[in-house]
């Protein structure tokens, strides 16, 4: 890869280049994409519109098949939206004024380039490149034109791209399955037990306080990256999935009973109480599987009776 020559982005693609359709009629439909159109999950066209030519040829960006948008306005740069055009009405697409289109030289292929802006160093790259006002921060045509990239051969570039392609094939797969999980456990919770408001299989009801001894967790001692005091859980080592990441813990200095107060014992269910509202109620359960004994901040715990 090190042997690589490299060469300008704008060596090698068109930056917003014109479709030679001066000669198609105005009720030629064609394909528009709008900045929602664009998934920036799969990066691709999910829902284009069919307009009239006429409507959209002029203060739209116009591209072709294999075409690559890219997002330049804030957020939507940043959540990676990005897309090779295909399937297009006619072979003529036009979309938002906020994507830069790729047209790609012969010495390019198509998805070697959407891979290639998709990477998050990308993007973070063209994030610290912005211009304008807040809120409206674009990437700069200049810096994009600008950027080195890569350039082994095609044949090459074709093997990076089957690669690539199935390793994103992967993720999406186990994506869905975590989400199909998220949608499954919900259910079977209902079905096992029923609806909890209005209790159908008539079982004794009691308060959550009175089933759990509540552990008043917390402290005002700052954590430090030495290896210096006891580990600490933190919300940020809660995943999504209600695991507890201990691979990368920071550490307090505890003594006597703020130690004592702190301490986790195996069991213990972890409730996010604070911060934004995205993040209330996330939840772990301390499995003490942790060579050394944990403790937390930031977090509310539970011990179970």
């Amino acid at each position: 890869m090190s042997g690589w020559p490299t060469a300008s982005l704008g060596d090698v693609v068109q930056i917003n280049p014109r479709v030679g359709t001066d000669r198609a009629s105005s009720d030629l439909p064609v394909s528009f994409v709008p900045m929602a159109a664009v998934s920036e999950h799969t990066g691709s066209i999910v829902s284009p519109e069919v307009r009239p030519f006429g409507e959209v040829s002029k203060g739209f960006p116009i591209f072709a098949e294999n075409d690559v948008l890219f997002a330049k306005i804030t957020p939507c740069m940043e959540n990676g939206k990005a897309a090779i055009a295909r399937h297009l009405e006619n072979g003529t697409g036009a979309g938002s004024t906020e994507f830069f289109v790729l047209r790609p030289t012969s010495r390019i292929l198509s998805e070697y380039i959407f891979h290639f802006i998709r990477r998050t160093s990308f993007r973070a790259t063209c994030k610290a490149n912005f211009t304008g006002s807040a809120g409206q921060q674009r990437v700069p045509k200049s810096f994009l034109e600008k950027v080195a990239i890569p350039l082994p051969p095609l044949d090459e570039q074709r093997r990076i791209v089957g690669l690539l392609d199935r390793a994103s094939e992967i993720k999406r797969r186990a994506d869905a399955a975590r989400a199909k999980a998220r949608a499954i456990i919900p259910a079977l919770f209902l079905d096992t037990f029923g609806d909890p408001a209005t209790n159908p299989k008539g079982w004794p009801v009691s308060t959550v306080g009175d089933l759990l001894e509540s552990a008043a967790y917390g402290t005002s001692q700052k954590a430090n990256d030495r290896d210096h005091g006891v580990p600490v859980i933190r919300m940020g080592n809660v995943t999504t999935g209600g695991q507890l990441d201990t691979r990368d813990l920071k550490h307090i200095p505890l003594e006597g009973v703020e130690r004592q107060k702190c301490e986790l014992l195996e069991g213990d269910l972890l409730f996010n109480h604070t911060n934004s509202k995205e993040l209330v109620g996330k939840t772990g359960l301390w499995n003490g599987r942790r060579s050394t004994r944990a403790r937390s901040t930031s977090l509310s715990g539970t011990h179970g009776q």
